[in-house]
Formats: structure tokens, sequence, C-alpha cells
């Protein structure tokens, strides 16, 4: 609770902390900063790998399973639910595709 002086009103560190834009305390290290960016944007990165992995797979999945037997492709719409489908599939799972780093730093 802010306390009232003169002119100013004072805030506590764990006030400051909450207010968007507030000065937090500051990593230990630069390897506990880089630990933290990681787990930020984890998420996003695995949502840009997974949609990655179907724009990568989609296609030849579509075309092996609805291809024509003289190797034709298989239709469009096939090809787009297939990526659909990889990216959905590697979204829902907990880890990242092997082939992918574990992080883009």
């Amino acid at each position: 609770m802010p306390v009232k002086t003169d002119t100013f009103a004072l805030i506590s560190n764990e006030d400051l902390v909450t207010v968007s834009g507030g000065a937090g305390a500051a990593p230990a290290s630069f390897d506990a900063y880089v630990t933290g960016e990681r787990d930020r944007i984890k998420p996003i990165y695995k949502s840009v790998v997974c949609a990655g992995a179907g724009v990568k797979g989609g296609q030849a999945l579509a075309n092996g399973l609805y291809g024509g037997k003289d190797g034709a492709a298989a239709p469009t719409g096939e090809q787009i639910r297939a990526a659909k489908f990889l990216s959905d599939f590697c979204n829902a799972g907990e880890t990242l595709p092997s082939a992918a780093p574990a992080s883009p730093f």
C-alpha cells in the first residue's frame, strides 16, 4: 500500500514489479537471463516449429495417402489438411520434433 509523504507516494519494490514496465530485480547472471528468455518464448517457438513441420511434411503425407498410383499429387485440399494435421499433432506433443533445435538461440 503506498505511503503518502510530503509530495510523493512511496511504492514498495514488490508493488513496483507488478506495474507494467516496472523495474524488477535483474537476473543474477547472463545465463539466468538467457534461460528466462528461452522459457518466455518457448510456446511461441514451438508454434513456429510445428507450423514449419506441417508445411514441410504435409504435401508428402497427403501424396502418400491420397496421391494417384501413377505418382499424381493429392488434391490441394488434402495437402493443406495434412499440413494442418501435422502442425496440430506436433503442437499437442510434449516435446519438439527431434530434428528441431531446442531453442532458436
